[in-house]
């Protein structure tokens, strides 16, 4: 009785949408792709028409892309006006389902599970699509690994990397100087100069020679000082924020918060570590990449710094004229939240610039 439910609905589902053009100003399609034991859910919105899609990469590792349309909509909107945006959860994060075996939780394999997104997209809306890609945090390390590939690049106009990490021991190393050069500001502001203080003690621990190299261990050991840096920047009212929320963001689309806080409790200590390992085939191979590249970081971000950025930027191959470095002011990790109208349209006309 279940499968047949199951079936039932699925036809109900296909017959609701078969109406739907999928070249359109504004489009709406949703998909399961199966692939390895997970089930990847992927939602395209906006102007299919352009000829150009963005594919969210999301954070984590354990994030959603779909939050991105759902409490970013201020944002996503401005962006599906222009162009289409495809959203999609990777395995054992978001909305993702199926059988999470833990061999397959791999920089390898969700690597290999994007290439299939893309390849599955290029089929559904037609080989004359562009795409372009676009990570925000660990999805820009994800961006990264996959475009060390040449048949990968080939399918990629454009590299959109915000608040990007994309070599994990290099970004902690950033990570320690920036929370220094933060915590000076504030005191020299004469902001919480005691709390600030207390930080820049603390921070010496770090700042040894113990800590030059990173690992996970390591990593952890840091992460209580971070919070803390980031609890206090909060309390400074630099922020505007400007997101979509409440109920009908909740439920008025495919995302389930529920699912997703389930996924975000998996440990992903496994996929971290792994990027310390990969870390020297990225050093070995990033200078291969020659795409255009967008990178936009906030300025109090803690958690991937904006002083990381010149250790991409000066390591691939793309020509300085190709690269765009901006900096939002009044942004922490995730200015897509704080300064929506200045990162969308940095986007747009970034993404102009290159068809």
């Amino acid at each position: 009785m279940k499968i047949i439910l199951s079936v039932f609905l699925a036809l109900l589902l296909m017959l609701s949408c078969a109406d739907e053009p999928l070249i359109s100003s504004d489009a709406q399609a949703d998909y399961w792709l199966s692939h390895e034991g997970a089930l990847l859910p992927i939602t395209v919105e906006g102007n299919t028409a352009s000829g150009l899609m963005i594919i969210m990469v999301h954070g984590g590792p354990g994030g959603s892309s779909h939050e991105y349309n759902v409490f970013n909509q201020p944002w996503s909107d401005l962006l599906e006006a222009e162009y289409a945006m495809a959203y999609y959860d990777q395995r054992n994060a978001g909305i993702s389902r199926g059988d999470f075996d833990s061999e397959k939780f791999t920089i390898e394999q969700h690597i290999e599970d994007l290439d299939l997104v893309i390849n599955f997209l290029r089929s559904e809306f037609g080989e004359t699509m562009q795409f372009v890609l676009c990570g925000h945090s660990w999805g820009t390390y994800l961006g990264c690994a996959y475009l060390l590939d040449a048949d990968h690049r080939e399918k990629v106009l454009a590299w959109i990397a915000l608040g990007a990490g994309t070599h994990r021991n290099e970004f902690m190393r950033a990570r320690i100087q920036h929370i220094r050069t933060v915590a000076e500001d504030f005191i020299a502001q004469g902001e919480m100069t005691s709390a600030w203080q207390e930080v820049l003690d603390d921070l010496q621990e770090f700042e040894t020679p113990e800590f030059e190299d990173f690992n996970l261990e390591k990593e952890l050991q840091t992460n209580p000082l971070r919070n803390r840096v980031e609890r206090l920047i909060g309390q400074s009212d630099i922020f505007s924020v400007n997101t979509s929320g409440g109920v009908s963001s909740l439920y008025g689309t495919r995302f389930h918060q529920f699912t997703n806080i389930s996924h975000g409790n998996r440990s992903n200590d496994d996929l971290v570590r792994q990027m310390y390992t990969y870390d020297e085939r990225i050093e070995l191979q990033r200078s291969q990449i020659d795409l255009p590249i967008f990178m936009g970081y906030g300025r109090y971000d803690i958690r991937t710094a904006p002083n990381h950025a010149p250790d991409l930027l000066d390591n691939i191959g793309t020509d300085p004229s190709l690269q765009e470095l901006v900096i939002y002011q009044e942004s922490g990790h995730s200015p897509m939240r704080t300064e929506v109208d200045e990162l969308a349209g940095d986007m747009i006309q970034f993404i102009k610039s290159v068809r």
